[in-house]
């Protein structure tokens, strides 16, 4: 669960209080009702308005992937700890980040990707034919 979720329950539930306290007439089950419709509607609109992020414009034919480059990529992004999964495609790499506030972008700059988006909490960084063994190798600091 990201900071942003966090938020959106504390604001449900507040909002949900404050609906209770000033309705004389108001039930728990109303205010339930109150709440998760909140939830729902904000889950809905997060996903139809979240915005897909070019946070890195370099352009390099194909990056290896020595443990080096690995580990700074991962220093990059804000650690081991924030990384909840990966997979790869042909020349992509796709991790999903438990917080994206943590990417250092210069960093990520420094490591001359051909490109990277950020689309919700999942890094897709365009890396080439080696995206295998990059996810590969976090998959196994991951454990």
């Amino acid at each position: 669960m990201n900071k942003r979720m966090i938020y959106e329950i504390i604001t449900a539930i507040v909002l949900g209080l404050v609906f209770y306290f000033f309705n004389e007439d108001a039930t728990f089950v109303q205010v339930a009702i109150f709440i998760g419709t909140y939830a729902i509607l904000s889950f809905v609109f997060n996903q139809i308005f979240r915005k897909r992020r070019n946070i890195v414009q370099t352009s390099a034919a194909n990056v290896e992937a020595d443990a080096e480059v690995v580990n700074a990529f991962i220093e990059s992004i804000g650690g081991v700890e924030n990384i909840s999964e990966t997979e790869f495609s042909s020349a992509r790499l796709k991790v999903t980040l438990i917080d994206v506030d943590l990417i250092d972008q210069e960093k990520l700059n420094a490591l001359n990707f051909e490109g990277a988006f950020l689309s919700g909490s999942q890094l897709q960084v365009t890396i080439g034919t080696n995206s295998g063994d990059f996810s590969q190798q976090i998959s196994n600091l991951i454990g």
